[in-house]
């Protein structure tokens, strides 16, 4: 684990229980989420929850299908702490995003909900490629992350406190590399969000299925 994942990490272990606060409500995602889960093959879809945080992204998709099989992921021992109280029926996994390759399992769908952040641009294209590597046939990726240029990307966060590195994505070379590794976009948004931080206030939200 390099440097900056390791800080990452501890933030969010030590700002669990705050982080789970602020953003367990999801209704600004609703819409994309449940089309997320009417794209599905089945009620009974095995989806992976990459970065799962406190659950929050996990709980709505069981919530519209409770017979859904969720394997949820995080760096974070806390966040997965507080997944399997808020998502009881969720297999927790103490994973980094950058290496779903190593699951030996495929899934029909994959959720990577504010993920990007925390991964550059050369590690955004390798996460799809690996998606697109764990995903059945007609298998669906959510992606949603802060839109921005790639030289916006930096520390965040008060001068006098703990700073938090924040890559921002362009869309274009997002679903470059979807159509790449073989997704055919479903949906692909851009939609405001306040943040109370300077990344213009907006979210990328793409829904994508494999092809065949």
């Amino acid at each position: 684990m390099d440097k900056r994942t390791k800080e990452t990490v501890k933030i969010f272990d030590d700002a669990a229980e705050r982080y789970q606060d602020k953003y367990m409500d999801v209704s600004s995602y609703s819409e994309h989420l449940s089309l997320f889960c009417e794209a599905l093959s089945s009620d009974e879809a095995s989806i992976l929850d990459v970065a799962c945080g406190p659950g929050n992204v996990a709980k709505y998709i069981v919530g519209r299908l409770p017979s859904a099989i969720i394997t949820s992921t995080d760096l974070s021992s806390k966040m997965l702490e507080l997944t399997k109280v808020n998502v009881p029926s969720a297999t927790t996994l103490l994973l980094d995003a950058k290496a779903i390759k190593s699951i030996d399992k495929k899934y029909d769908g994959i959720l990577a909900s504010f993920i990007f952040p925390y991964l550059s641009k050369v590690e955004v294209v390798d996460f799809i490629q690996d998606s697109a590597s764990i995903l059945n046939d007609e298998g669906v990726l959510y992606i949603s992350t802060m839109q921005g240029s790639d030289s916006d990307s930096g520390y965040v966060g008060p001068s006098d406190g703990v700073q938090m590195y924040i890559n921002y994505h362009e869309v274009n070379y997002v679903e470059q590399a979807l159509n790449e590794f073989g997704f055919e976009i479903v949906t692909s948004v851009i939609q405001p969000y306040d943040y109370g931080v300077d990344n213009n206030g907006t979210d990328i939200i793409i829904l994508a299925k494999l092809k065949n």
